[in-house]
Formats: C-alpha cells, sequence, structure tokens
C-alpha cells in the first residue's frame, strides 16, 4: 500500500513539475463534419502566456510552411492591447496571402484574420490561468 501511494505522488509531482516548466502543447484537428470547405485544428500550451503562445506558433507555422514566403508575414513581435493592419497590394510569387489583421479583445484575447488567395483564415489565442489556447481554421472558397 505504501509503495502505490508512493507511486500516486511521485506520478502527480511529475505531472505538476511537467505543467509548470511548460511542458509540451497539445493538439487536435477540429471537426467540421461534412463541410468539405473548412479546415482547421487548436493547441493548448500549458503554462504560457498569450505572448509566448503566438512565438512558438508562429516559429511552427515558419517551419511548416518553408516552401513559401508568406509563412513569415505573420508579425515577428505583438504588443498587448496594440491592434495591427498589414496589407499586402503585390503578392511576389509563392505568396498568397493578402491581408492580414490582428484584434485584441483585452488583454487575453487575440484574434488574427488572414485574407488569403484560397479563402480566409482566423486564428485565436485566448490565455487562461493554466495557458493559452490556439485554434487555427481556414474557410476555403
Amino acid at each position: 500500500m505504501k509503495r502505490f501511494k508512493f507511486l500516486r505522488v511521485l506520478c502527480a509531482f511529475a505531472l505538476l513539475s511537467a505543467f509548470a516548466i511548460g511542458g509540451e502543447k497539445e493538439c487536435h484537428g477540429l471537426d467540421f463534419g461534412e463541410d468539405v470547405f473548412m479546415q482547421g485544428y487548436s493547441c493548448f500550451y500549458p503554462a504560457q502566456t498569450i505572448l509566448e503562445a503566438y512565438a512558438d506558433f508562429r516559429t511552427g507555422y515558419i517551419k511548416e510552411r518553408v516552401e513559401g514566403r508568406d509563412s513569415k508575414k505573420l508579425r515577428a513581435k505583438l504588443e498587448i492591447g496594440k491592434n495591427y493592419e498589414d496589407n499586402y497590394k503585390e503578392l511576389k510569387e509563392n505568396e498568397y496571402i493578402y491581408g492580414i489583421v490582428y484584434k485584441w479583445d483585452g488583454d487575453k484575447k487575440l484574434n488574427i484574420e488572414i485574407l488569403a488567395e484560397a479563402g480566409e483564415g482566423e486564428i485565436k489565442f485566448t490565455q487562461e490561468n493554466n495557458g493559452t489556447t490556439m485554434t487555427d481554421m481556414f474557410y476555403s472558397q
């Protein structure tokens, strides 16, 4: 019985330690049923602020989309509460994004709207006490 109690305490400590250090993000795809024009996924970034989660997301976004220049259009730095609107009038080869709008809803919610050649994207960040949730959705035309 003592061994079982020790293992429970050890597991709880390991879980809390991983959570306190930040742990790994947890992601899953979103189910839109039979709507083939919508795609998306959601990630939870444990113990991260909204700006830390955005920075991690942006780094992953650039790595995943290395073949095109569009991946670097997401702003490297954001200021909480400051809205931005980036418009790209002339697209170069391998570029598909026309505009990106960053809108803050308080200091714990950020909505990013992306207007692209193939449709519209929406990325939402919501900071909670235990971390930040990100939802990335794309509506193709």
